[in-house]
């Protein structure tokens, strides 16, 4: 299931948080996603990363954390998306430091789902 997008500018929520996220804006419906967080190989300049993403159907936008990605920001390039698997719903948390938490984990889980594919 594929997904793809060009990188928009968002409000810098996720790298405050220490998880610097790529905002796409979903330009259409597509069946197979629901609102919650996902594992993904995220695909950017030919290079394929192990990625976790939010899908905030509602909201109609996708952010995405490029696990392994150090590099530049890449605001404006086009990402591809391929859907792995849906690892949570979306939450509400009442701190930071859960919210935090709750990322870390998401992250982690994602390493294990995706290192099961290779």
């Amino acid at each position: 299931m594929i997904i793809k997008g060009v990188v928009i500018p968002g409000g810098e929520q996720g790298r405050k948080r220490g998880f610097p996220t790529a905002n796409i804006k979903i330009e259409k419906q597509y069946p197979f996603l629901r609102e919650g967080v996902y594992a993904a190989w995220i695909t950017l300049k030919g290079r394929k990363y192990m990625g976790a993403f939010a899908a905030q159907i509602k909201k109609k936008k996708i952010q995405a954390f490029l696990i392994d990605y150090t590099g530049p920001d890449f605001l404006g390039e086009e990402l591809t998306i391929d859907l792995m698997e849906q690892i949570s719903q979306m939450e509400s948390f009442e701190t930071e430091n859960e919210l935090i938490e709750k990322i870390t984990s998401d992250v982690e889980i994602t390493k294990k789902i995706l290192l099961l594919e290779v």
